[in-house]
């Protein structure tokens, strides 16, 4: 769960986008290339994420202010509803620079049509890696 102050507002902001596939590689869904995800506490920055188990068969969508730190929870057992699918790896990212932006994108990934979208991200990772 992201630490900080109160989200109030809506922001205008563009969040960026960074997608990696299973080898830590930037997808072609990215807006944004980067190198593989770094993501320590930025002020006002939240990020959502989308874990993918190593079987490939668990995601874990969430938010935090610093994906490094949240990922090495899951991986080390301390959040319950993903501790018997580990270890994970980050395949979606997308930064916001408010708590509540970030959330509402959560919900949607949550929601059947997110829940489809991920699936398309999924299948496009796995024929990038045939």
């Amino acid at each position: 769960m992201a630490n900080g102050g109160s989200a109030s507002g809506y922001s205008h902001h563009k969040p960026s986008l960074v997608l990696f596939d299973h080898d830590g590689e930037a997808s072609p869904f990215a807006t944004q290339m980067t190198d593989p995800p770094s993501y320590q506490s930025q002020e006002n920055m939240y990020h959502l994420y989308i874990l993918l188990n190593k079987a490939g068969t668990r995601t874990y969508t969430g938010v935090s202010d610093d994906v490094d730190r949240r990922l090495k929870e899951h991986n080390d057992g301390n959040v319950p509803s993903s501790r018997p699918y580990r270890p994970y790896r980050v395949i979606y990212t997308q930064t916001f620079t408010t708590l509540r932006e970030a959330r509402q994108k959560e919900r949607y990934y949550k929601s059947t049509t997110g829940r489809r979208r991920i699936k398309e991200i999924l299948s496009s990772l796995s024929s990038r890696s045939c």
